[in-house]
């Protein structure tokens, strides 16, 4: 089958690329042009979601690969149902609840905890869960691919082997991961020339070449996952993890390492959306949605002269709708099996109308009392907001002419995970000990096997029951607010996705409101907010800020019988690809 592909890199103020075969979003340029390559070599959505996926592992190490967590939502056409796979980490069987000591009064952590004495639950063997990713990545393919999954990993593996430039993101990362690399001579030689200097390139012909990952990339190609969990490459990681006075043992690699399950289904604005359940970022994405969804649509704006007011009313709903659901995220959630009844009591209609009792459409801000619970309240949720910070992970959305839609989030946890790597792997471990709260009695606290609250919520969007958007971010507990966010512009205010991705953001869960300075007429909406009662933090977003979720989304539509596909991207730092079919492709280029 022959089709071009597009490639679209980031632009400022906009990125987007369009298409009729399939679409691909990334968080790097050589991720989404490997995922574009192999939609016009023939593969589908899960092809191109995979295989940009293992290159994001390469060129971006920081934020996500092999050593990391996966998650997916994805719709598959022959069966009409959508899946989700869950790769949430497990704390270690070995664990206690007084594991680490958190440093109150010292300041928040990427998810809102104390820090820990000796940054232990964030640095270090001490950090490091089992991964997910090799396994969700491999069931998804095995289950919804159409080429061999050798060829899905072979730009990865060319990559690694070959080298490959690092863009300036990169060279910033490694230098502000520097420190805590420093502690582990296997982490940073990765990342650095045999001098121990950081490696910036010269030219093009300098290239970071990284041996060991692309063996590993191999093993997963041509053996699957079990070397990873009950082969030599996990008695590898196991026995450097305890050497370094880590509690990973053999046990904790045979438990499950992937869940497939089924999606947590709602409604928004006539539209039914699928992410992931439980104790994951979707219970909050649905509450917030729901909240906002009992309100009129505020529409697009009415013109430059009533712009501000406008913009002000929807962004204090969405604001809102974010703080009653984060609330409940923070005394409620956690493990599922640790919770006295199901989450779906949190997102029951009654319940849900009741939390938002006294919001109203023109403030003031309401408070946020206790309210009505459907069960008592843990002490589960985070003392503070997280401070800004880059982002620590990866974000991928594929679809295909087939109908095929999947949305996959992946993450080391931190920048670059653990920060430790075990001999010869050529990856680092995750840090997953840092989504547990390290002070003891919390609700998710650290204990032997529970799942960690995480925040990932990869979602897909149908109308008429068929895949119209696969929608998504990275950010930490901010990339739920991002989806939202996304989602209530496309379906609120009638945006195109090229706009809405790309417009600025909001961040807000029980404190302050943070607000891009980019949004049109800022002091103006700032102004508006402020009388309703949000207390309003003026953020400078930049590529390696975090203030706010980088959100992405493609959306589908059907012109002529055929379908056409529309692709947003985060405007500061994301990357799309498109392929197109040419006029030399014949009627089986529908895939």
């Amino acid at each position: 089958m022959a089709a071009s592909v597009v490639e679209q890199i980031p632009l400022p103020g906009r990125s987007e690329a369009s298409g009729d075969l399939g679409a691909v979003t990334a968080m790097t340029r050589e991720a989404a042009r490997a995922g574009a390559r192999l939609f016009a070599e023939g593969g589908n959505a899960v092809d191109a979601a995979v295989g940009a996926a293992l290159v994001s592992g390469v060129v971006e190490p920081a934020m996500s690969g092999l050593g990391g967590a996966a998650y997916a939502a994805v719709f598959d056409p022959a069966s009409e149902r959508a899946t989700v796979l869950e790769g949430s980490v497990r704390c270690p069987g070995n664990a206690a609840e007084d594991l680490f000591e958190p440093l109150d009064g010292v300041g928040a952590g990427l998810y809102g905890f104390p820090p820990t004495r000796g940054d232990r639950a964030e640095t270090g063997a001490l950090s490091v869960c089992v991964p997910t990713a090799p396994a969700v990545l491999t069931r998804l393919h095995a289950g919804f691919g159409a080429l061999p999954l050798a060829r899905v990993a072979e730009p990865a593996i060319a990559l690694a082997a070959e080298g490959f430039v690092p863009d300036w993101v990169f060279v910033v990362h490694a230098a502000a991961g520097y420190r805590r690399l420093a502690g582990c001579p296997d982490a940073l030689s990765l990342y650095t020339r045999d001098s121990g200097a950081p490696f910036v390139s010269s030219g093009p012909g300098d290239r970071l070449r990284a041996p060991a990952l692309a063996r590993s990339l191999r093993r997963l190609a041509e053996d699957g996952p079990e070397p990873f969990y009950t082969g030599d490459l996990a008695r590898g990681m196991g026995e450097a993890v305890r050497a370094a006075g880590g509690l990973l043992s053999g046990a904790d690699f045979r438990a499950p390492p992937v869940r497939e399950t089924e999606p947590l289904g709602f409604a928004f604005r006539g539209r039914r959306f699928e992410t992931l359940p439980g104790n994951s970022g979707g219970p909050t994405l649905a509450a917030a949605l729901g909240h906002l969804g009992s309100f009129a649509p505020t529409g697009r704006d009415p013109g430059a002269g009533a712009g501000a007011g406008a913009e002000a009313k929807f962004l204090h709903l969405v604001a809102e709708s974010l703080r009653l659901a984060y609330s409940d995220r923070f005394r409620h959630l956690g493990d599922p099996a640790d919770l006295p009844g199901p989450v779906s009591a949190l997102l029951a209609p009654d319940y849900l109308r009741a939390r938002r009792n006294g919001v109203s459409a023109d403030g003031p801000r309401a408070l946020d009392p206790p309210g009505p619970s459907p069960w008592p309240a843990k002490a589960v949720g985070p003392a503070r907001s997280p401070g800004a910070d880059g982002d620590c992970t990866s974000h991928i959305n594929a679809m295909d002419a087939s109908g095929l839609a999947v949305s996959l989030t992946a993450t080391l946890g931190g920048r670059f995970g653990s920060a430790f790597a075990a001999p010869d792997l050529g990856y680092p471990l995750n840090n997953g000990m840092m989504w547990f709260d390290p002070r003891p009695g919390r609700g998710i606290s650290p204990s032997p096997g529970r799942l960690a609250l995480h925040a990932a919520a990869p979602t897909l969007v149908f109308e008429d029951g068929r895949p119209a958007a696969a929608l998504g971010a990275p950010g930490g507990r901010r990339l739920i607010s991002a989806v939202a966010l996304l989602a209530a512009r496309l379906y609120d205010r009638g945006l195109p996705v090229r706009d809405a991705a790309a417009a600025p953001g909001l961040h807000v869960e029980e404190g302050p409101l943070f607000l891009d300075e980019r949004t049109p007429g800022y002091d103006a909406v700032a102004e508006a907010l402020g009388r309703r009662g949000h207390e309003v933090v003026r953020c400078e977003e930049t590529a390696l800020g975090g203030f706010f979720g980088r959100p992405s989304g493609i959306t589908r539509t059907e012109q002529g019988g055929r379908a056409q596909f529309e692709v947003g991207v985060d405007a500061v730092r994301t990357a799309a690809g498109a392929a197109v079919r040419t006029a030399a492709d014949g009627p089986g280029a529908d895939r």
